[in-house]
């Protein structure tokens, strides 16, 4: 159990490995569509106001309308979808994202302070990986990759933190965010403008700074609010 002073025995990196192992991963059938689902949730796919048909979506994933009927119950409780018959993503209203950004910036800050103090130089080297798609991303403008990976970078840095609470509280965040930073992302050439201050994260997180770390963070996360209400 993680006690706020070591690492926990099974290691961040493979906590970070295990949570974006591929699809392709043997695993329960709900778990495969559950992470289908929230793939389509982080890049956009899905869009708000959008109703979400159980059987379409079955049909479009090849597999039964149970474990999709399952996957979106379970994130109809964390408040990602809403909706009495049928469900859908939620518009966001600026009261909202500005709660979503006020709680990004203390707790994805809180998850750089546990890291830099806590996390092995490979698990924190890891999150080059995603910063490196991001770039591919953006030379190819191929924007749902690009999505991918920029929140698949974030929550690197929640799982660096080795605390499920935190972990369990940003995710969903970030599952109502996707579809309402889709929208504010049309504009291809604004994915490498992005690219700079993620670099100065990685950066400063390998050098262990942690005040430049959350600098640069604040900046990102300010600068895609701003983005966002300005739909």
């Amino acid at each position: 159990m993680y006690n706020g002073h070591t690492l926990p025995d099974k290691t961040v990196a493979a906590m970070v490995n295990d949570q974006f192992a591929s699809l392709d991963t043997p695993a329960l059938l709900q778990e495969q569509v559950y992470r289908q689902i929230t793939e389509k949730l982080i890049t956009g796919e899905l869009r708000p106001g959008e109703p979400l048909v159980i059987r379409k979506l079955s049909e479009a994933m090849g597999t039964s309308p149970m474990p999709v009927r399952d996957a979106l119950q379970r994130l109809a409780a964390l408040g990602v979808l809403v909706g009495k018959r049928t469900l859908c993503v939620p518009h966001l209203s600026t009261r909202e994202l500005a709660d979503i950004r006020d709680i990004r910036l203390t707790l994805e800050g809180l998850a750089l302070v546990r890291a830099v103090q806590y996390a092995d130089d490979a698990s924190i080297a890891g999150l080059g990986v995603h910063f490196r798609k991001m770039e591919k991303a953006a030379r190819q403008n191929n924007l749902h990759h690009f999505l991918r990976a920029n929140a698949y970078f974030h929550l690197h840095i929640v799982h660096l933190a080795a605390s499920p609470v935190l972990t369990g509280i940003i995710e969903p965040l970030w599952l109502r965010l996707g579809p309402a930073i889709k929208l504010t992302s049309q504009e291809l050439q604004q994915l490498h403008l992005t690219l700079p201050v993620h670099r100065k994260i990685l950066d400063a997180l390998i050098a262990r700074d942690l005040a430049a770390a959350q600098q640069a963070l604040a900046e990102d996360i300010l600068d895609s609010f701003g983005s966002l209400v300005d739909l």
